[in-house]
């Protein structure tokens, strides 16, 4: 299958089968909400959320990333704690550097991190 080179050249079929989104029994719907999510998207749905654009609510797109979210959610073992018990969170990353770690794959095979701000 030839795809466009960009920031996910994976197939919509070549997602639903990695072990995690059968693991979370994530459904065709979701995994497109959630990659639309990803993506430019991100803006116009967050605009919906804070209460910036009344357009278009997006309200079923929004459920089904909050329910793939929580699909997800379920499967994922939280980061280890640090030395004060605590876990890092980064937000509002906008011009500031990030650790080297937070680009490194833990034993999950997951690097960066998740707003739990559903």
């Amino acid at each position: 299958e030839a795809l466009a080179e960009g920031r996910n050249a994976h197939s919509l079929k070549h997602l639903l089968g990695l072990k995690e989104a059968v693991e979370a029994k994530l459904t065709l719907a979701e995994l497109v909400a959630l990659r639309l999510y990803t993506g430019p998207m991100y803006m116009r749905y967050n605009a919906v959320l804070r209460g910036f654009y009344s357009r278009n609510l997006y309200t079923t797109t929004l459920h089904l990333i909050v329910s793939g979210l929580r699909k997800l959610c379920r499967i994922t073992a939280p980061p280890p704690k640090n030395a004060e018990g605590g876990r890092e969170v980064f937000r509002g990353t906008g011009g500031m550097a990030l650790p080297p770690d937070f680009f490194h794959s833990d034993e999950q095979g997951f690097a960066g991190g998740v707003e739990a701000a559903f």
